[in-house]
């Protein structure tokens, strides 16, 4: 078989496997002789191995190469709190 042809049947079924990844993943991909490199970002380490397990199931994949990273979502901003300037701690003002 022309490894032409079988490498791009690869590359149609990862991105195939890819267009279901979660919002937040940014990942690229080559294929040479077989050979998949993954590169990229993904949101969680399940992702990760989810995509990992899904490339590795089609016909034709001799091997992966997994240059990922997992890049985990920045915290959401804090709403600043105001203070008014004659504002002060209170003190417990307990009778003994």
């Amino acid at each position: 078989m022309n490894t032409y042809h079988y490498d791009g049947s690869i590359t149609d079924q990862v991105h195939q496997a890819l267009a279901a990844l979660p919002a937040g993943s940014r990942v690229s991909f080559s294929v040479h002789d077989g050979r998949v490199v993954l590169r990229g970002t993904v949101a969680d380490s399940s992702s990760r191995r989810a995509i990992k397990d899904q490339i590795a199931m089609i016909d034709g994949v001799s091997a992966i190469t997994d240059l990922l990273s997992v890049v985990q979502p920045a915290p959401a901003a804090l709403a600043p709190v105001l203070v008014a300037a004659n504002d002060s701690p209170r003190r417990s003002q307990a009778r003994r």
